[in-house]
């Protein structure tokens, strides 16, 4: 499996997740 991917997909939904928390703030 390409990590490179996963990492990817990991640092967009810590983007998303940050900007839920910042638009909820």
């Amino acid at each position: 499996m390409p990590t490179t991917g996963l990492r990817q997909l990991a640092r967009t939904i810590t983007i998303a997740v940050a900007a839920t928390l910042i638009g909820t703030g």
